[in-house]
C-alpha cells in the first residue's frame, strides 16, 4: 500500500504523539529534560531513517498513503500506552494478555471478512514457525516488558528509549550487510544516544 523508506520513519515519530497525548490528557508530567530527549528522538529518527532518494522517486498516491497510515499508527500505540498507563494498578501480565488476546480476536475477525482465512492456513510450515516465533518475541515478550516498562518509568521515557532500535538496526545493516554509513545517518545516530542518555538521567 506504501513504501517502507516513509512509513517506518513515520511510525517511529511515537514519542512526539505520546508526549502530545500525555500533555493534552494530563497522564505524565514533562520537565525540560524529557522534552529534550523527545526532541532529539524525533530529529534523531528522520536523520538516521528518512532516505530523501527514494522518496523524491516514489509515487505520489503511495506516498501520501504511507504518511496518513504511519502516523495513525503511531497515533493508535501513543493512545494505547496511555490506557496502559491509566491502569496501572493492575500487573503488567493481565495487562499484556487482554491487549494481545484482544488483537487477536480483532485479527481474526478481519481475516475472515475479507477471506483471507485460506491463505492463512496455506501458509508453508516453515513460516508459520517464522511467525510464531516472531510473535513470541515481538508481541509477546516485547510488550510484556514494554508495559512493564511504562509503568514504572513513564509514557515518555519509556517511547523515547525505544528509538534506540534504528540505531541497532542500522548497525547491523552496517557490519553485515556492508550498508553505506552517509553523514545523516552518524548525525540521526548521534541524536537518538544523547536522546537516550538524557532520557534515562531522571
Amino acid at each position: 500500500i506504501g513504501d517502507i523508506s516513509i512509513s517506518v520513519p513515520l511510525s517511529a515519530s511515537k514519542p512526539f504523539f505520546v508526549a502530545i497525548i500525555s500533555l493534552l490528557f494530563k497522564a505524565e508530567a514533562l520537565n525540560t529534560r524529557l522534552i529534550l530527549s523527545v526532541i532529539f528522538a524525533t530529529f534523531g529518527v528522520f536523520m538516521l531513517m528518512f532516505d530523501i532518494k527514494n522518496i523524491a522517486q516514489s509515487d505520489k498516491k503511495r506516498f501520501y498513503k504511507s504518511i496518513i497510515l504511519a502516523l495513525c499508527a503511531s497515533l493508535a500505540w501513543s493512545i494505547s500506552d496511555i490506557l496502559v498507563k491509566r491502569i496501572d494498578y493492575l500487573n503488567t501480565t493481565p495487562i499484556t494478555f487482554i491487549s494481545i488476546l484482544t488483537a487477536t480476536i480483532i485479527y481474526y475477525v478481519f481475516i475472515i471478512a475479507s477471506g483471507k482465512l485460506k491463505n492463512l492456513i496455506n501458509i508453508p510450515t516453515m513460516d508459520k514457525k517464522r511467525y510464531l516465533l516472531a510473535g513470541i518475541f515481538s508481541f509477546g515478550l516485547a510488550y510484556l516488558l514494554i508495559n512493564a516498562s511504562i509503568i514504572r518509568v513513564g509514557i515518555v521515557r519509556t517511547n523515547t528509549i525505544l528509538v534506540l532500535w534504528p540505531v541497532i538496526s542500522s548497525f547491523i545493516g552496517f557490519k553485515r550487510y556492508k550498508e553505506s554509513l552517509k553523514f545523516s545517518r552518524i548525525l540521526g545516530t548521534f541524536m537518538l544516544i544523547i536522546c537516550f542518555i538524557i532520557a534515562i538521567r531522571y
